[in-house]
């Protein structure tokens, strides 16, 4: 989160330096800069938040299949119990 704010921070002094020395610019032309520097500073922005969200969907993925590999689990062993009592007769 630090990192985020850092990020925008410095953006922002880039921004308002470039614009310092015209005296034209009003508040209608920062405002969609500042819209767009709030916007890129989402967790998509930075490679440390990107790999966070591939660790996340990964983590998922990796959940679903422990699910799916229990109730194969499960499955095989109802059918060998059956299997079993078949054989007892």
């Amino acid at each position: 989160m630090l990192m985020l704010i850092t990020n925008y921070l410095h953006r922002c002094q880039l921004v308002f330096y470039i614009f310092s020395n015209k005296k034209h610019i009003t508040m209608k032309y920062f405002t969609p800069i500042i819209l767009l520097l709030l916007a890129a500073c989402g967790r998509e922005s930075s490679p440390q938040g990107r790999a966070e969200i591939r660790h996340e969907i990964m983590q998922r993925k990796m959940d679903s299949l422990m699910q799916q590999n229990r109730a194969i689990l499960d499955s095989i062993h109802a059918i060998n119990k059956e299997l079993h009592s078949l054989q007892g007769k």
